[in-house]
């Protein structure tokens, strides 16, 4: 589970990571000299990779928040509607170095209508809001996203 924490906190960052560069005698080389090519086997993360949606990031001072939806289906064919189950994966990173990073899943929700992200009560929090059906009742989930921690909204 810590190597998906890790990879996945590295895709969905909204921080980029820059090869550094050195300079010896006018030329220039890098701190990576060889491309990779590696199989990966870790079958969640190639599940979430594979299915998410991107439902939104923010920003505020500290640190960006993004938001990927992932279906859980497979749904049944023979309905017209999908009624897989969805959990979404939260990751937040700062700007400075050196960079920290925190990643929460939070679901499964059944049914979702919507699901969004929006500027929290406080500077440094986000309020994340979900829509979703619950024995034919809509219901709305709301959360607060704070970089450490996530709780759900009184």
């Amino acid at each position: 589970m810590k190597q998906l924490a890790t990879c996945l906190i590295l895709l969905l960052s909204a921080n980029s990571f820059c090869q550094e560069a050195l300079i010896d005698d006018n030329k220039r080389t890098f701190r990576f000299q060889e491309i990779g090519l590696d199989k990966l086997s870790n079958e969640e993360f190639a599940e979430v990779v594979s299915t998410s949606t991107d439902i939104g990031r923010d920003y505020n001072n500290d640190y960006a928040c993004r938001i990927v939806a992932c279906c859980n289906g497979p749904s049944d064919p023979k309905l017209e509607y999908c009624n897989c189950s969805t959990n979404y994966y939260i990751a937040n990173g700062t700007f400075d170095l050196p960079n920290e990073f925190n990643l929460f899943k939070i679901g499964p929700f059944y049914s979702v209508d919507t699901a969004y992200i929006s500027k929290g009560e406080s500077i440094n929090s986000f309020n994340f809001t979900i829509v979703h059906n619950r024995d034919n009742t809509l219901l709305t989930s709301e959360y607060i996203v704070e970089f450490e921690k996530i709780f759900k909204k009184k």
